[in-house]
């Protein structure tokens, strides 16, 4: 099984963007600047159920609220 990995920075926002697919998913890493706004919009693909599952480290908030609809 071979592993990728890509990697974007967006300039203008100061924004690092990760990501690794999977078989069936992939993960995403999104890296902010420490001041700022944080936010990210989220839409389904061929009008699919979302079933999304958040992570965080501790020296970070948790997601304040998620919407599928």
């Amino acid at each position: 099984m071979t592993t990728y990995y890509y990697a974007i920075y967006l300039i203008d926002d100061e924004v690092k963007i990760e990501f690794v697919p999977h078989r069936k998913a992939g993960t995403y890493r999104f890296e902010f600047p420490k001041n700022g706004n944080k936010s990210i919009l989220f839409d389904q693909y061929n009008n699919g159920e979302g079933n999304w599952k958040f992570t965080h480290s501790s020296d970070t908030p948790p997601v304040s609220s998620l919407s599928t609809s």
